[in-house]
């Protein structure tokens, strides 16, 4: 089996500890360098992780990240972080990275994926190449009063894919009908 879980956050956030010393293989990509190595360091040692220190998107670039408390977004995203203060750009720190476009690592054999990249969930399910058993994608921040922007063209994309609702809660569980 593989599991990728792009947008992981900080450690203790991670939803594939389970996974420590099996068979399945967990690809897992942060691009805030911060969590990044807190991640390498408890994770790095396992060959069933593979670890990517870079965003994924619908193309291949280099971009800005704004580093909030405990998170992290994209520039120009329509993130829970902007819907809690709009001027968060203003005042966060801001660090340039690589974003890469997912059908450049999307293989065609990814059975689970788990997407939390604060409000750019979509640029990634729409060129997808895998159709994953099970797809994990953050809808609501109930905290925050956020919705997904791209809410509609998520779940038509997933009505479109054969998709049904399995979960709804902050995190939607779509799983593949077969």
């Amino acid at each position: 089996m593989k599991i990728f879980e792009i947008g992981v956050g900080e450690y203790v956030q991670c939803r594939t500890l389970q996974y420590i010393n099996t068979e399945v293989e967990c690809y897992l990509f942060e691009p805030n360098p911060i969590s990044f190595k807190q991640i390498e360091e408890n994770l790095g040692k396992y060959s069933n992780f593979k670890l990517f220190n870079y965003a994924v998107g619908s193309e291949n670039k280099i971009g800005y990240l704004y580093i909030a408390r405990g998170s992290s977004f994209l520039e120009g995203a329509k993130s829970p972080e902007i819907a809690f203060d709009p001027n968060s750009e203003n005042r966060l720190e801001k660090v340039q990275i690589e974003i890469k476009d997912i059908r450049n690592i999307d293989d065609g054999k990814i059975d689970i994926l788990l997407l939390d990249t604060e409000g750019t969930e979509f640029d990634i399910i729409k060129n997808l190449i895998s159709r994953p058993k099970e797809i994990s994608v953050e809808m609501y921040s109930f905290g925050v009063k956020y919705k997904n922007p791209y809410f509609d063209e998520i779940i038509n994309w997933m009505n479109m894919n054969n998709y049904k609702i399995v979960s709804e809660h902050e995190d939607f569980i779509f799983r593949l009908n077969e």
